[in-house]
């Protein structure tokens, strides 16, 4: 899309981001996608897990989507953030965790 972000998780899939959080926040929020100019092969499935729950999962998404996660994560003492190949590969899936924000 062309945009700059100030920060962003970039991975190519499968990926997982791992934060211990101790109880301390109570807000996840991000945009998520794949990488402008990335090949229309590619796609990519995100999920947010809090202490071994599944709070978020995405459709696939392919190159140009973009969606908006906010989700409570109070109470949580870990989250992890994945990001996963759909339709049985994962070729051309670089997920982007864009302005990732922790908030209390």
């Amino acid at each position: 899309m062309g945009e700059l972000y100030e920060k962003g998780l970039f991975a190519h899939s499968p990926s997982v981001y791992s934060f211990l959080l101790n109880k301390k926040w109570t807000h996840f929020s991000a945009i998520i996608g794949l990488r402008d100019y990335a090949h229309q092969q590619g796609s990519a499935k995100f999920t947010l897990i809090g202490d071994g729950k599944v709070l978020y999962q995405s459709s696939a998404m392919r190159a140009g989507q973009r969606s908006r996660v906010d989700i409570s994560i109070g109470n949580m003492n870990k989250i992890e953030l994945r990001a996963e190949g759909t339709e049985g590969h994962n070729h051309n899936s670089w997920a982007i965790w864009l302005n990732p924000l922790l908030s209390r």
